[in-house]
């Protein structure tokens, strides 16, 4: 489906456009055949010297340019002007464990990427040093690149079961510590088969809103959009970390897997104080 989808939705849209435009012409011929009126002398003058559309008036095009540029400064200064008290991001980079045992690099669907719009993302799979079987993929989205919603609309429940996993339950929010930060994870329990695994996702935001709003796994609707851009929330850079692990015996045990490998791998900055601080 994912190898047919584009050239069919491409095949259909010229399809589509051309017998639109074999429509038009019928339906000209048929005007001309069964509607046309004799012109007379006035009409054949008429039609001999068309007129020239009048052109807009300049003070429309000055207030048009007008309202565009003070559409544009209004819109950053109410979004700058919530965002002045957020602290600095905290910097952090993942270090990919190239020499674990079975470590392969993987790449993201084409079809993905263009779903979610991302700037970067990465891949991989290799067994821990307990002998774990664990995968990751992070990807990140640069600020003002897209809608802070699209990283919610990734679903583990629906995409993972589409590989074949079957969802046994929600166990709940795992917040992992690392440093300075906290990685705010959703774990689940699926079934590969009767083997348990053990997934784990986070939507991190680079600088969270103040007011505590998180980004949920859902289609948001109109009046949320409205709703955050009247509390000044934009995309201010976002990540996902998605890990799948297998081989643990307890959630416990699989969360402190995640814990010391992400110490590991993830590269911290610690924060520094902004200039209001």
């Amino acid at each position: 489906m994912e190898k047919w989808h584009d050239p069919l939705g491409t095949a259909v849209m010229i399809v589509g456009l051309a017998a639109l435009w074999f429509l038009a012409l019928g339906c000209e011929k048929l005007q001309t055949r069964f509607f046309a009126r004799k012109p007379n002398s006035n009409t054949a003058l008429a039609l001999g010297s068309p007129a020239v559309p009048a052109p807009f008036p300049l003070a429309f095009i000055v207030f048009g340019f007008v309202w565009l540029i003070g559409a544009e400064i209004a819109t950053e200064s109410w979004y700058r002007y919530h965002e002045a008290s957020l602290p600095p991001p905290a910097e952090w980079t993942v270090k990919w464990p190239e020499k674990a045992s079975g470590y392969k690099p993987a790449e993201l669907p084409e079809r993905t990427r263009a779903i979610l719009k991302y700037n970067s993302a990465e891949t991989a799979s290799w067994k821990t040093s307990d002998g774990f079987n664990w995968s990751m993929y992070y990807i990140r989205w640069l600020p003002g690149r897209v809608s802070k919603f699209l990283s919610g609309a990734h679903y583990p429940t629906v995409c993972l079961p589409a590989t074949g996993l079957k969802l046994v339950s929600e166990t709940g929010r795992y917040e992992c510590p690392l440093g300075n930060m906290e990685i705010p994870f959703t774990s689940y329990l699926f079934e590969a088969g009767t083997q348990p695994v053990y997934v784990f996702h986070a939507i991190i935001e680079d600088q969270p809103a103040n007011d505590g709003e998180k980004i949920s796994y859902k289609q948001v609707n109109s009046e949320e959009r409205i709703e955050s851009v009247i509390h000044g929330h934009r995309n201010l850079g976002q990540r996902v970390l998605g890990i799948t692990l297998t081989g643990p015996s307890s959630l416990e045990e699989a969360k402190a897997t995640v814990r010391n490998v992400l110490a590991e791998i993830l590269s911290i900055t610690p924060k520094t104080k902004s200039p209001s601080q």
